[in-house]
């Protein structure tokens, strides 16, 4: 898996991702072979999305939905999403030991 989607950032990491809406259901996938997916059953409406989206990210990281910011790409189905208070090595240990509380 690229770890390219993950980078470090002067308050925390940043994250890219990118997103489905109107999706039948929300999930993550982090080992998708272009990086990590999410599906969301929000519309693109409103920020429906990104919303839903950054509330989805804060289940499967296990930390607070203020920990988390957009940081790029409010109307794009590619996000840049800032983790406050963590480490590119905090991220990947969740994600190699499959500690992200993913639901699928």
């Amino acid at each position: 898996m690229s770890e390219d989607f993950i980078r470090s950032h002067a308050r925390g990491v940043l994250l890219t991702l990118r997103i489905q809406p109107r999706s039948s259901r929300d999930r993550v996938e982090w080992t998708g072979q272009n990086g990590p997916r999410m599906w969301v059953k929000a519309p693109p409406v409103d920020s429906a999305a990104n919303k839903a989206c950054l509330r989805l990210l804060a289940e499967n990281l296990g930390v607070s939905r203020n920990a988390l910011s957009l940081h790029s790409g409010q109307t794009s189905r590619t996000k840049t999403i800032l983790v406050d208070g963590m480490t590119p090595d905090e991220i990947r240990e969740l994600i190699s030991t499959g500690r992200t509380g993913e639901t699928d």
